[in-house]
C-alpha cells in the first residue's frame, strides 16, 4: 500500500473528536458481537483434533 493511500484512509480519524471514535468502535464491536459468539459457540461444539484442523 502507498503512502498516499495509508494516508488517506487515516485523514478521517484526524477530523474525528475521541467521543464520536470511541462511538464508532462501539458500534462496530456491537455489530460483530453477534457472528462472533456465534463463531466461538460453532467451534467448541465442534472440536477439531490436532494437525486435522480443516475448518479453523
Amino acid at each position: 500500500m502507498n503512502m498516499y493511500k495509508q494516508i488517506s484512509l487515516c485523514l478521517p480519524l484526524l477530523f474525528c473528536s475521541q467521543f464520536s471514535l470511541a462511538d464508532w468502535i462501539d458500534d462496530s464491536v456491537q455489530a460483530a458481537e453477534a457472528h462472533t459468539i456465534k463463531l466461538r459457540q460453532h467451534i467448541h461444539q465442534h472440536p477439531e483434533l490436532g494437525n486435522m484442523e480443516f475448518k479453523t
